[in-house]
């Protein structure tokens, strides 16, 4: 059965008995915690006293690993070898809190992936080498990679990020929201755009097969130029019948990462008609 669950980082520490007691109650048992320096990197006591309040919840865990100033995917051997000595270290704490499995960015802020295709694009080679040593070390400690497609550079445009996962070992943790930020006309209305497209979408291109995380938020347009994303799903057009039924039975995890809303302050139940639904569709597709 498809995990649900939600994010959560360092601040929400502060809150989390609640956070975790109205998780629960519409239905979750999962949680997806962000590592972000120093939490869970220097302070680990933090990032303890949270698992093992989530463990007491009778949660299951995994871990989205720090992103900024990682870059995997780049070109330069230098920089490149340092974020995965450096995700190493990350793998070990996530393999001595027992997470499940391990979210990355695959980046590089060099410009060549907006101009190259993937047979001749140097972050694409880069990327792939990183990720094969990195899910070796991963698969040795009982865990494996769900690499995240991002709204830039390597892993945001389809034909790259399947390009680069379609050569090695990890997998897909598909970001709808992420993905219509990245490749959608921003002058088409939001609500014309249905998240199940889209992930039917990337689906044909890297193989259902691959894809056993997701995460879900919504998208607020600011501008003819700009889309904010992790906002509530009101106003979104997901239709999640079609989105389990693209992504069975490979799908093992929906984690919704909403930290923002447009009508005040975001509280974990206004999730719970989505996680009844994807329950709904669950059971009923064998998921």
């Amino acid at each position: 059965m498809v995990r649900v669950g939600i994010n959560l980082w360092f601040k929400d520490l502060k809150n989390l008995g609640e956070i975790l007691a109205k998780a629960r109650s519409v239905g979750m048992d999962h949680v997806e915690i962000s590592l972000d320096y120093p939490f869970g990197i220097v302070e680990r006591d933090k990032l303890m006293e949270m698992v093992r309040r989530v463990r007491g919840e009778g949660m299951s865990i995994s871990i989205h690993a720090p992103w900024q100033e990682i870059h995997l995917a780049s070109p330069i051997e230098e920089v490149r070898r340092g974020s995965i000595e450096f995700m190493k270290r990350v793998l070990d704490i996530c393999y001595h809190v027992e997470a499940l499995y391990v979210v990355l960015h695959v980046t590089s802020e060099q410009p060549i992936c907006r101009r190259l295709p993937p047979n001749s694009n140097p972050c694409i080679e880069a990327a792939i080498g990183s990720l094969e040593e990195l899910s070796s070390y991963a698969t040795d400690r009982g865990m494996f990679l769900a690499v995240e497609n991002v709204g830039e550079n390597c892993c945001g445009r389809i034909d790259l990020y399947s390009a680069i996962l379609s050569q090695c070992n990890a997998y897909a943790c598909l970001d709808p929201a992420h993905a219509i930020a990245m490749d959608r006309e921003l002058q088409k209305k939001l609500d014309e755009i249905d998240y199940a497209d889209v992930v039917r979408e990337y689906a044909s291109s890297l193989g259902s097969e691959k894809i056993v995380a997701m995460h879900l938020h919504g998208i607020k347009k600011v501008d003819n130029r700009r889309i904010e994303v992790h906002y509530e799903l009101d106003g979104v057009k997901i239709d999640l019948k079609r989105i389990i039924k693209t992504t069975r039975p490979s799908l093992r995890f929906i984690v919704f990462e909403v930290f923002k809303t447009t009508r005040g302050n975001f509280d974990v139940v206004m999730l719970e008609p989505y996680v009844r639904e994807i329950r709904s569709w669950a059971t009923a597709y064998g998921v």
